[in-house]
Parts: C-alpha cells; structure tokens; sequence
C-alpha cells in the first residue's frame, strides 16, 4: 500500500506539489531545487491496477506531467498526460 501525505500549493496559477512523507517503491522521488523548479514520481506496483505519477516544472513555466494505472481487468495502460500553469490544467 502507497501511503502518501502531500500539500498542495497553488502560486501563479501553477500547482507545486511538496511531499512531506512518502513510504512506496525505491522509485519515489521529490527534488525540490534552490531555484524553485522541482520535479517528483511516485509508483505503487504492490497492488493490482497499479498506479504513477510523473511532473517537473518551475515557478515561472508550465509544470508537466504524466499518470496513469494499469487496468486490473484488462491489463491495459490508461495514461494522461497534461500541463498545467497560468490557464489552468490542460490534457494533452
């Protein structure tokens, strides 16, 4: 089981995720850099239907990311792929 605790940021209509505590995959990453700019992944393959979680970005530019699950019935990969920054978030 993933267990997660996380804050969520809103500055500049661009969301900053701050992870305070994650226990997963050796996987798992936050760098948060002096500059601002961070980027984080999380996996949790410990279950069926597994699931992750991809960004990177910079207080000043669009944050991009990636999640997706494995479908525990068919197998298959459902992903989305988005951006986010002044205008809001945005599927691509």
């Amino acid at each position: 089981m993933l267990l997660l605790d996380h804050e969520t940021t809103v500055s500049t209509g661009v969301a900053l995720l701050s992870f305070l505590s994650v226990k997963s995959d050796q996987s798992d990453f936050n760098h948060i850099n002096s500059d601002g700019s961070f980027s984080f992944g999380l996996k949790n393959s410990e279950t069926v239907g597994g699931h992750y979680h991809t960004a990177s970005g910079n207080p000043k530019t669009i944050v991009r990311g990636r999640f997706g699950s494995r479908q525990p019935d068919t197998g298959r990969v459902e992903e989305t792929v988005y951006t986010a920054g002044p205008r809001g978030r945005v599927s691509i």
